[in-house]
């Protein structure tokens, strides 16, 4: 009898406790974890309810006592109190008694229905025994068994997500789009690897070298994914090096991790802990700009250095993206004097946001000033008294200064001379301007006032040789403000097409950090191999991308499906629109 009252209320225990778990439970992915979790839950329950028993017998209290110890030894050396614990909660508990008592009350019922037990409650005649025997505890306190329930349960469930109940380190993989991984990219990432929410089980690279370890770490090729995900418990795959030339390459991985139900995710999110369920544009596209980023330049072993750290330094547009780029920079590499020019409002409170640390220690100092005003200029460059000065504000976007030609050509232009004038009143050595590839061979606007900025800078530096003077030319900036990227993270988050002007135009892309540190390096350079007052640079961004393969890269990334004609959210289309006045298929540097 007590053998069938202990299978009827565990099923009906069961039941009713599982019932009461969340829906997000109810699918069939395994998890190891939670197996783990449930053995020993169910293991702890069981040789507590012996020791119940075994009180409740005639052996004496030595052997009792003796007992007693080597449960709660075993239990503590096998680490059992952590993980027995684990997934309980009050909540858990609370339900499992809740359970079971309504199994209880139900058995009771039942009795009392039966025709034979009208009068009695013998079905229930165990309750009445005497209260030495082990079945009054055992029974009360059977529900012990069912706190493991739930592990059990999310056994055949859902991965954890980066919230999840269970706190074991989430297990992630590193997929590198480059051949020559060494141990110096693995330890840029050791904070990553060491942290208690997540682990590095696994690096994959392109390469097609033989399995090895880095910094403990082991690295297999891309061709040899497939196996490992098989029976892997990878939750969170990051993406890196990867760029628009390799678009089959990474479609390939992102479908395997997908049919693998591994999230593609962004490096930084998982450092400070940012997991989104659902990111805006602008996080996605900085997401994008990320996953997109191309092998480091050889220059970046350089550090800016080469002036005293105590250099009063001057950046104009300092607020922009590229221009906040160049602030931070700095500001990392120790510079304690840096001083932001710029005319927006809003840009400069961000920066202050960002930086008040900074701005606390007095090494940040912000100016609203425009450089288009000579007589405001002139006031704040002179109390300031720079010894370099970086020159990044600008119109930037063709199609809009196709259509506002006077403030473009004030801003661009007659900023830029406003500049140089005032600078030429104080001690400052250096001038750098930041320009763009739309200056080679203008055929827009914007273009054409860059190229004269630039022939001011270069004029200057044949007429002053006592100071320095520097030209970058970089193009698409992938982030920065305004970007094609942030367009199509729009574009795909909020509608159902992406728009093109052309299939066969091409880009020169990089990434918004590398521009800034490119930047901040070629001024740095100048001064360590001068061979001349002024110098041009060309940064090295590769190839130049089709625009249509970025695209499609996105889509992948963004995991929605191209098609002709969209029917459903998850599918985007690509329209051409025709090239726009001032706009060139392909760029030169």
């Amino acid at each position: 009898m007590t053998a069938f009252l202990f299978g009827v209320v565990g099923l009906v225990g069961l039941a009713v406790a599982s019932a009461a778990l969340p829906r997000s439970y109810l699918s069939w992915r395994r998890s190891n974890l939670a197996l783990k979790i449930a053995i020993k839950m169910f293991s702890d329950c069981l040789i507590l309810l012996a020791l119940l028993t075994l009180f409740l017998t005639t052996i004496d209290w030595i052997a009792k006592l003796s007992f007693c110890l080597a449960f709660v030894l075993s239990c503590w050396l096998l680490g059992n109190y952590r993980t027995s614990t684990l997934d309980m909660t009050v909540t858990s508990v609370n339900k499992t008694f809740t359970a079971s008592a309504i199994a209880y009350i139900a058995l009771f019922l039942q009795s009392l229905l039966r025709p034979e037990n009208a009068n009695s409650i013998e079905a229930m005649a165990f309750l009445q025994t005497d209260v030495n025997s082990a079945s009054l505890l055992l029974i009360l306190l059977f529900p012990l068994t069912l706190l493991p329930i739930k592990a059990l349960v999310a056994y055949f469930a859902e991965p954890p997500k980066i919230d999840a109940d269970f706190k074991a380190p989430i297990e992630v993989l590193f997929v590198y789009f480059t051949s020559n991984l060494d141990t110096k990219d693995i330890r840029s990432y050791k904070d990553l690897m060491e942290s208690n929410t997540y682990k590095v089980n696994l690096i994959v690279d392109s390469s097609e070298q033989p399995d090895r370890y880095i910094e403990g770490t082991k690295v297999i090729g891309l061709s040899k994914l497939a196996p490992y995900l098989k029976h892997s418990r990878f939750k969170v795959a990051i993406l890196m090096q990867t760029s628009p030339n390799q678009t089959l390459l990474v479609q390939q991985c992102t479908n395997l991790l997908k049919t693998h139900s591994i999230q593609i995710m962004k490096l930084d999110d998982l450092s400070s802990n940012r997991v989104k369920a659902t990111l805006s544009p602008r996080e996605l596209a900085a997401n994008w700009a990320d996953l997109l980023q191309y092998p480091k330049q050889d220059n970046r072993q350089h550090e800016a250095t080469s002036y005293p750290l105590d250099s009063t330094i001057v950046i104009s547009g300092g607020a922009g993206s590229i221009g906040a780029k160049i602030v931070e920079a700095l500001l990392e590499n120790g510079f304690l004097k840096v001083h932001v020019i710029d005319a927006s409002e809003l840009g400069l409170y961000a920066l202050s946001e960002k930086f008040s640390e900074a701005i606390s220690n007095n090494n940040l100092f912000l100016h609203l000033t425009d450089i288009k005003e000579f007589n405001a200029l002139k006031k704040t460059i002179l109390n300031i008294n720079p010894d370099l000065i970086f020159h990044a504000a600008a119109y930037k976007h063709v199609h809009i200064s196709e259509d506002n030609h006077e403030i473009v050509y004030k801003t661009n232009v007659i900023g830029t001379h406003n500049l140089l004038k005032v600078m030429k009143l104080t001690a400052c050595q250096h001038f750098t301007l930041v320009s763009t590839d739309k200056a080679v061979y203008p055929t827009n606007f914007m273009g054409a006032s860059k190229r004269l900025a630039e022939l001011l800078v270069e004029e200057t530096a044949n007429l002053d040789k006592a100071r320095d003077y520097t030209v970058v030319r970089f193009g698409n900036v992938m982030g920065s403000s305004g970007s094609a990227l942030l367009k199509f993270a729009e574009q795909i988050t909020y509608g159902s097409h992406l728009t093109l002007t052309h299939p066969d135009m091409e880009r020169y892309f990089m990434s918004i950090e590398e521009a800034a540190f490119l930047v901040v390096q070629s001024t740095i350079n100048l001064k360590l191999n001068r061979s001349s007052n002024f110098q041009c640079y060309l940064l090295d961004m590769g190839k130049p991308q089709k625009i249509l393969d970025v695209m499609k890269l996105l889509i992948e990334l963004s995991g929605k499906k191209l098609v002709e004609h969209a029917t459903d959210s998850n599918h985007i289309q690509i329209k051409i629109t025709g090239l726009r006045p001032g706009e060139k298929l392909y760029e030169e540097l």
